[in-house]
């Protein structure tokens, strides 16, 4: 066996080793071919790059010439970004041109060597030219530089030479030499040259009529103006600024030059690149056919001697592939293909017996004995884990089904106990009958009891058993028992649950209140909502609960305790209900009460007002028809009304702020006067009869009632005196 695997190997590795030697010689010739055309392309676009670079010199000499001549800036500083921009397109075109000429692939092509050297020289011409052209324009100038500044500062000296030559013709005509001369520096053009000589030399003749001493310095002015501007019109010509020759047409022409060198460059390039990729691909060819050629004899053999006899093979695997089991095969070829041929019989008869083996698990058979071919036998050592599986699936499905019942019946109680808890949520006694009575019936258990959290007669908590069920009917047992005393209330204050299947035979004296019975277990649920136990239900049966039973008592237990603090709160609720109606109908009584008080006082206010009304008359006739006047205590006018200013026939502002004693006819050093203010001051009212001083010298003889004036505080403020004028009559009898 280790034999024929080696010969194979051996076979197998000469073959792969002559494709791999095919394929290495194919992809180094691949290779080689690939890269020359990455070269070949970037060398194309290198020859393409060269038209932007003269696009980019025509483009800028275009600006350059347009605007150039009449840019200052240029002429001042010998700068401008055109110049600028110019020279540095055909610096990078001259340094592309010569990239190209140092390509591998060229350096050996005499024509196009040649051609690229031609291009090289016609750049060098054309930076020649534009280095020419900057210097003519240099010397041209603009405005105040070159000769152009010449030009303008000679017409001023000249207008300057003149000015005392009174003539309206020549006025004007260096008016008109002054216009044409701007206009053709601005816009070069023989015709405007033209004029500008014929001015000038009407300008000589009008110069020439004066004497030659007023006209001798303009004469020379005028020839110099002459002079500079046929320089000026030889530069321009000689630039190309007017006419259609000159540097600027040269440089088109070194321009158009360039374009055509560079196409032809292009083609020539163009014609070595189609001629070298025409050779690549016919060597490519040659080598890929003979390659062919290699494969094709090489299948041919592995064709004769494997293809039959695997075909079969083939045909017996797509049989167990569509899940048949062939017969055994029996072939007569190389020694490889028949150990091949021995193991495939092998796996069909062992696939036979695990299928056996796979019908009688199918049959509910897990027992059936069943030895692998081996320990790396997948499917079979799958087949016999299947099996047993099979087996604990069965033992776990039937574990579910009990815990599912368990399941139901735990929902079915919970749905249960809280219906009773939602229809009977108003009487917490009724309640507690219904809940163990239910729960006994449903856990199957013999006895139970309800208690409550309650206040005794001392305001102590105790738990009260408010309901017992004990063989299928209700009994009327009444207990109480006290936080920590027996089992229920140690669970209160524990407030867990307690569960016993070891019961005393003294159990009944510890008191559970569970009758005379002994039972098998005792369980014993706080009733408790968070952390507060509201009550215990202990239940004791003759057989012993199960884990999921207890569960399902702990978790009614918390329902009933959410339930039981719900019916407190409404029985308090009823409770504050009827309190608050009754208050009610004390607050009727006592708003009808109300009512009444509020209609006296509603009938006191009216008469109030009345009296408040007469009192404003009153004090409002006496206001209208007395002398009324405030003191302070030291007997300071603090208020007059209207009445007394009228009798003493002043302002107010005349009165306010003078004391009683400046208008009195008593004499205020007496001790009468002293003990009149002292009275005052005592409380005592005084009546007297007084003569008053008025301002003007006359005398008002007057009866004054003066009245001490009190605060809340029973102190006195001010004093009010009530006057009333008694008439002439009485005066005469005084």
């Amino acid at each position: 066996m280790n034999t024929i695997i080696k010969n194979l190997k051996i076979k197998l590795i000469a073959i792969a080793s002559f494709l791999f030697l095919l394929i290495f010689i194919l992809g180094i010739f691949t290779y080689n071919q690939i890269r020359k055309m990455i070269d070949f392309s970037a060398l194309t676009s290198q020859t393409k790059q060269l038209d932007n670079y003269i696009y980019n010199i025509s483009s800028t000499e275009n600006d350059f010439i347009g605007s150039l001549y009449k840019d200052s800036s240029f002429f001042k500083y010998d700068k401008n970004y055109c110049i600028t921009n110019l020279l540095q397109f055909v610096n990078d075109y001259s340094q592309e041109v010569k990239t190209i000429k140092h390509n591998y692939y060229l350096t050996y092509n005499i024509n196009i060597n040649n051609s690229l050297s031609d291009i090289l020289d016609e750049t060098e011409k054309y930076k020649s030219s534009v280095q020419l052209l900057i210097q003519r324009l240099h010397e041209r100038g603009f405005l105040k530089y070159g000769l152009c500044g010449q030009l303008n500062s000679t017409l001023y000296n000249l207008n300057k030479s003149v000015s005392a030559i009174k003539n309206n013709n020549l006025d004007a005509t260096l008016k008109d030499i002054y216009l044409l001369k701007d206009n053709y520096l601005h816009e070069p053009n023989p015709e405007i040259l033209t004029l500008l000589v014929n001015e000038i030399d009407k300008a000589r003749m009008i110069l020439l009529s004066y004497n030659m001493d007023q006209s001798k310095e303009g004469l020379l002015y005028l020839k110099k103006v002459n002079d500079l501007a046929i320089s000026i019109t030889n530069k321009d010509v000689e630039t190309g600024i007017i006419g259609n020759s000159g540097l600027i047409e040269k440089l088109n022409s070194n321009i158009e030059i360039l374009k055509t060198k560079n196409y032809n460059l292009f083609i020539q390039i163009k014609k070595i690149i189609n001629t070298s990729v025409f050779y690549a691909t016919v060597h490519f060819l040659i080598l890929l056919f003979i390659i062919i050629c290699c494969l094709i004899f090489l299948f041919y053999i592995i064709f004769s001697s494997l293809y039959n006899p695997l075909q079969k093979i083939k045909l017996h695997l797509i049989k167990l592939d569509r899940g048949e089991l062939p017969k055994p095969l029996n072939l007569q070829t190389s020694e490889e293909i028949i150990e091949v041929t021995d193991h495939l019989n092998e796996f069909i008869k062992s696939l036979k017996t695990k299928v056996e083996f796979a019908i009688e698990i199918g049959k509910g058979n897990h027992h059936i004995k069943y030895q692998p071919v081996s320990d790396d036998d997948i499917l079979g050592n799958s087949l016999l884990e299947m099996s047993k599986s099979l087996l604990r699936a069965e033992i776990e499905d039937q574990k579910y089904k009990i815990e599912e019942k368990k399941r139901l019946w735990e929902n079915e109680g919970i749905a249960r106990f809280a219906e009773i808890l939602r229809l009977n949520n108003d009487d917490l006694m009724h309640l507690s009958d219904l809940l163990i009575t239910n729960l006994v019936k449903y856990l199957n258990a013999n006895q139970g009891a309800f208690f409550l959290v309650k206040e005794d007669e001392r305001s102590n908590l105790c738990l009260e058993m408010v309901s017992v069920f004990a063989y299928n009917r209700k009994k009327f047992i009444h207990k109480t028992v006290a936080p920590g005393e027996g089992l229920v209330g140690t669970c209160y204050l524990e407030k867990e649950t307690i569960f016993l299947t070891d019961i005393p035979e003294n159990y009944i004296t510890i008191g559970s209140g569970l009758g005379d019975s002994k039972p098998k277990c005792v369980i014993i649920v706080p009733l408790k909502t968070e952390d507060t136990v509201l009550g215990i239900i202990e239940i004791a049966s003759f057989t012993i609960l199960d884990p999921h039973e207890i569960n399902f008592v702990e978790k009614i237990a918390h329902s009933i305790a959410s339930t039981i603090i719900s019916v407190r709160i409404n029985e308090q609720t009823t409770q504050l209900l009827i309190r608050s109606q009754k208050q009610t109908e004390e607050m009727a009584i006592k708003e009808e009460e109300m009512q009444q008080r509020m209609t006296e006082l509603h009938n006191i206010q009216n008469e109030s007002a009345l009296k408040e009304a007469e009192l404003n008359n009153f004090i409002s006739s006496i206001n209208d028809h007395s002398l009324i006047i405030h003191y302070d205590l030291r007997g300071k006018i603090s208020y007059i009304n209207h009445n007394f200013l009228l009798a003493f026939e002043t302002e107010k502002q005349n009165l306010i702020g003078r004391f009683h004693k400046e208008f009195t006819s008593m004499d205020v050093n007496s001790d009468d006067y002293k003990k009149f203010w002292e009275d005052l001051k005592n409380g005592n009212n005084k009546i007297m009869m007084d003569k008053i001083k008025i301002l003007k010298g006359k005398v008002l003889l007057v009866c004054q009632n003066f009245i001490p004036i009190f605060n809340n505080d029973g102190k006195i403020t001010k004093i009010l005196s009530i006057a009333f004028n008694v008439n002439e009559k009485n005066i005469q009898d005084l």
